[in-house]
C-alpha cells in the first residue's frame, strides 16, 4: 500500500508540473514578452554597425574578425529561441501558479486581447518614427489632455515602463562599451569590467526623467483607440497581485535572462582575445 501511495504522489507532483508548465506557457505566448527578443538582437546588431561606422571615423577601426566576433558572440548569446527557453524556466520559478491564472484570464479577456494588441504597434519601424519625429508636438497634445494624461501616467506608473526602457537602454550601452574595452589598446586609466558596468549604470537616474515622458507620448499613441473607462479597468488589473506579477515579477525575469546574456557576450569575447 505505501508503494501504491508514493506512485499516485508522483504521479499528482507530475501532473501538476506539468499543468503549472502548461498554464505559464499559455500566459507568455500570449503575453507580449518573446516579441521583446528578436527586437533586442536587432537592436544590437544596428548598434554594432554604427559603432563600427564611429571607430572608423576615429581611426580605430575594428577588424573584419573583431567585428565577426562581436556579431557572432550576439548571435549566440542573444538568441531569441535559446532565450525564450530561459525566460519560461525564470518566469515558471517566480510567478506563482494562482498569479499566473490571474494574468491568463486577463489576456484571454477581450481587453487583454486589445491591449496585447495595440502593445505590438510600438514594436514597429513607423511607430517608433512616428514618436521620434513628431514627439514634441504629441506630448504637447496629450498635457493639453488633463485626463488621458493621467491615465497614461498610471499606466506607466504600475507597469514599471520607463524603468524597463532605461535597464534596456543601459544593457545596449554598456555592450558597445564592452566591446571598445576588448579591442582598444591597453591603458593605465582603463576601467575594469565591474567599473564599467557601475560607470554606465550611473546614468540611469539622469535618464529617467526624459524616457519617462516619452514614454507617456508613446503609452497615449499605443493605447489612442482604446476608451478611458478601459484603460482604468487595465489600471486596475495592474494595481492587481496578477498585474503586478506580469509586469514586475516577469518584467524582473527578462531582465536576469539578458544579464546573463550580456554576461555570456563578454565570456565570448574574451575567449576570442
Amino acid at each position: 500500500m505505501k508503494l501504491k501511495s508514493h506512485v499516485l504522489q508522483i504521479l499528482l507532483y507530475l501532473s501538476c508540473a506539468s499543468n503549472a508548465t502548461t498554464l505559464h506557457g499559455d500566459m507568455v505566448s500570449r503575453s507580449n514578452i518573446n516579441d521583446q527578443l528578436p527586437l533586442i538582437q536587432q537592436q544590437l546588431q544596428t548598434s554594432l554597425v554604427q559603432q563600427i561606422a564611429q571607430r572608423q571615423q576615429a581611426n580605430v577601426p575594428l577588424t573584419q574578425t573583431q567585428s565577426r566576433t562581436i556579431k557572432n558572440a550576439y548571435e549566440n548569446a542573444f538568441n531569441p529561441s535559446t532565450l525564450k527557453t530561459k525566460l519560461l524556466v525564470k518566469i515558471e520559478q517566480v510567478v506563482s501558479t494562482d498569479e499566473a491564472d490571474a494574468i491568463l484570464r486577463f489576456l484571454k479577456s477581450p481587453l487583454g486581447v486589445k491591449i496585447t494588441q495595440a502593445d505590438k504597434v510600438s514594436y514597429t519601424d513607423e511607430f517608433n518614427k512616428l514618436v521620434m519625429t513628431q514627439g514634441e508636438q504629441l506630448s504637447r497634445q496629450l498635457s493639453n489632455d488633463v485626463n488621458r494624461y493621467a491615465i497614461v501616467k498610471d499606466i506607466e506608473k504600475y507597469s514599471d515602463g520607463a524603468n524597463a526602457m532605461v535597464d534596456t537602454t543601459l544593457m545596449v550601452q554598456f555592450l558597445i562599451a564592452q566591446n571598445d574595452w576588448y579591442y582598444s589598446p591597453p591603458s593605465p586609466r582603463k576601467p575594469s569590467l565591474p567599473e564599467l558596468m557601475r560607470l554606465v549604470g550611473q546614468q540611469k537616474q539622469q535618464m529617467l526623467i526624459p524616457i519617462k515622458q516619452m514614454t507617456h507620448v508613446m503609452l497615449s499613441q499605443v493605447y489612442k483607440n482604446l476608451s478611458d473607462a478601459e484603460l482604468e479597468t487595465y489600471i486596475a488589473f495592474l494595481k492587481s497581485p496578477g498585474g503586478q506579477a506580469y509586469y514586475g515579477k516577469m518584467g524582473q525575469a527578462l531582465k536576469t535572462v539578458l544579464f546573463e546574456a550580456t554576461q555570456r557576450t563578454g565570456e565570448l569575447l574574451k575567449q576570442a582575445q
